[in-house]
């Protein structure tokens, strides 16, 4: 049986997943990441921590069976800085990090800045941007920036450990808010105004493009043969529409993961009246547009951490008691509302600023409230990206889930309720993993790029129940006052 491993390394973990050509998933290897955080706004990873948790689930996969491709996926937006023998300087500052708030300010107060969005796609006056985060980088910390060779994003970092080359893809590059997205080249403006030049950046690659030949050592440290192919593949949410099998605008992908997006297809690029929206490469003929929140599973991990574990709770099942509690009350939660901002958020109005919040709580109001109230803001804050996208236009005729939430039956539920729109569950719920591979199969000829394979297939849909639409629409007129109260004077 010929296998495809498809790797892609988030914020909390880094998963390695074994495919066939069906795009069924045989076997998996997952290792936890921390997450360093502090009350400044800092939210960061340690880059060998990282390769050390690369090199265990390629070796752990590898021992059940050699791959015959391997495809990469990692998170947007990350940055970290590089000496001119490729030792870092700084930690990984990932897409939660916000203490480029300021310096995101400033970009967006720019009179050339929706122009410049238009060019780059990205919303880069969000301390999310890479673009945002090197210009902190040159404010707060001069004495690195100097010394600074190269200014890259993590997939760029362990791409130079394994086969020393200096290339970003041009999804990576296009979340940067760096890149010129009608060209396909470094924006000139963008990286006058954040102050780097071209040869503190990386080659611009396709995504599909094939990497050498591993030198031998890194071979063995990883455990698979030095002439298997590996493709550089994309970004995370890129590659989970490949791998939920869309690849039109006629679908829309749902995920929830640590954070959560929305996402479509489009032919062409696409540039938002209302800087609202982003738009990142894949490929020539294809862009992703969508929007994403910052807190997504995080909020139910930070109330099984906070609050659960505490009380002598269940790490393991933590989540099957959370949708236990969900199911067993009413939308709405009995008056309790939560906003689920607990690192600012993204779309559609990107304010890195507002904070989260609780409303309504009553005596008899318990833990089981908290965890319902959890989920349905999750889902509100998805649900005003949704709102948006329709008023643009995009209006799928159904969305596909993925993510670790898509093993939720009552959170997919309750989201099929409030969007009033079908919901289905592929065979292949990390998607993103599918997504690599599939980059991996294509490259060996074994795909032909948009056809779909069987892990792509509906196993499960939800359909929309009428008789919730009512209410649903009152609770998120209530979170909204909620949002709306937190959010003033907190502007970006």
């Amino acid at each position: 049986m010929e296998v495809y491993f498809g790797v892609d390394i988030g914020t909390s973990s880094l998963r390695c997943g074994a495919f066939d050509q069906a795009g069924r998933r045989l076997w998996m290897s997952q290792q936890e990441l921390n997450l360093f955080t502090d009350s400044q706004g800092a939210a960061q990873q340690d880059t060998e921590e990282v390769w050390q948790a690369f090199c265990m689930a390629l070796n752990q996969c590898a021992a059940k069976g050699k791959p015959r491709g391997v495809g990469l996926s990692v998170y947007m937006h990350s940055l970290l800085a590089v000496d001119g023998d490729w030792n870092p300087l700084t930690p990984v500052f990932t897409w939660a990090d916000s203490r480029a708030a300021g310096e995101g300010r400033m970009l967006g107060n720019l009179p050339q800045t929706p122009s410049l969005y238009k060019k780059t796609g990205c919303r880069f006056s969000h301390p999310m941007s890479p673009a945002a985060k090197m210009l902190w980088l040159k404010n707060n910390r001069p004495q690195v920036w100097e010394k600074a060779a190269h200014l890259v994003t993590l997939k760029e970092f362990l791409v130079h450990r394994l086969w020393g080359e200096n290339v970003v893809d041009l999804s990576d590059a296009s979340s940067m808010g760096l890149l010129h997205m009608g060209r396909g080249e470094w924006e000139e403006e963008m990286l006058a105004l954040v102050g780097a030049g071209k040869d503190r950046l990386g080659a611009l690659r396709p995504c599909t493009s094939a990497l050498p030949p591993l030198p031998a050592m890194m071979a063995e440290k990883l455990g698979i043969p030095a002439d298997t192919p590996f493709v550089l593949g994309s970004t995370d949410g890129v590659l989970a529409n490949v791998g939920a099998g869309v690849f039109s605008q006629e679908r829309m992908t749902t995920n929830i993961g640590t954070s959560g997006a929305l996402r479509t297809m489009l032919p062409v690029p696409y540039e938002d009246e209302g800087l609202s929206l982003w738009c990142y490469a894949f490929r020539p003929e294809m862009w992703a547009v969508g929007g994403s929140i910052n807190n997504g599973g995080l909020v139910l991990k930070w109330l099984r951490d906070r609050f659960l574990l505490p009380l002598g709770g269940d790490r393991a099942g933590a989540y099957a008691l959370f949708d236990r509690w969900a199911e067993k009350l009413p939308v709405g939660c009995e008056g309790l509302v939560m906003s689920p901002a607990l690192t600012g958020e993204r779309s559609p109005d990107w304010n890195s600023a507002v904070t989260g919040g609780i409303h309504g709580l009553r005596p008899f109001h318990g833990i089981e409230h908290m965890a319902r109230a959890a989920m349905e803001g999750v889902l509100f804050r998805l649900y005003s990206i949704y709102r948006l996208l329709g008023e643009r236009g995009f209006v799928p005729g159904e969305l596909v889930a993925g993510g670790g939430y898509a093993r939720s039956e009552v959170w997919l539920q309750m989201q099929a309720d409030l969007f009033d729109c079908p919901i289905q569950v592929p065979r292949e719920t990390e998607s993103t993993l599918l997504g690599a591979a599939y980059l991996a199969m294509e490259n060996r000829g074994k795909v032909q790029f948009g056809q779909r394979l069987r892990g792509m297939e509906p196993v499960r849909r939800y359909e929309p129940r009428k008789e919730n639409r009512g209410v649903w629409q009152e609770a998120y007129g209530r979170y909204q006052e909620l949002y709306r109260r937190l959010e003033q004077g907190k502007g970006e």
